[in-house]
């Protein structure tokens, strides 16, 4: 990755058009690397260990969100916020409940709701959806 004076997020999606449009109206403020899969994201973190926000989206094939989360949390500091359309579930409680997730956003979001959830996240407040 480039060094830069912004803040670092790395947004992970399988969806090409999620991943455009997150970039698109982020990157005023973040230095936004994307990538489409958990187990692609985890090599590009282990090998920058810059990145200061991870974005993943809950449902994407091969590995889940919250798996890839699971796992970056090992490899990095990163504030660790999951997006989805399917609110609750098990898998979800659950990485709430062990620190896998610090935030979590419904889609669809807006920008507000995105900052207020990085805000939060950074400064330790309970993780919830």
């Amino acid at each position: 990755m480039l060094q830069t004076s912004k803040p670092t997020m790395l947004i992970v999606d399988d969806e090409p058009l999620i991943l455009r449009g997150l970039s698109d109206v982020l990157e005023s403020e973040y230095f936004v690397v994307t990538a489409k899969s958990g187990r692609e994201t985890l090599t590009l973190l282990a090998e920058n260990p810059g990145v200061e926000v991870i974005l993943s989206d809950q449902r994407m094939p091969q590995m889940e969100g919250s798996e890839f989360l699971r796992e970056a949390k090992k490899l990095s500091e990163a504030l660790r916020l999951l997006m989805t359309g399917y609110i609750r579930g098990a898998v979800l409680d659950q990485a709430l409940r062990d620190g896998t997730v610090q935030a979590c956003l419904s889609k669809p979001f807006g920008l507000d709701n995105l900052r207020k959830a990085i805000a939060q996240a950074a400064a330790g407040a309970e993780p919830r959806c």
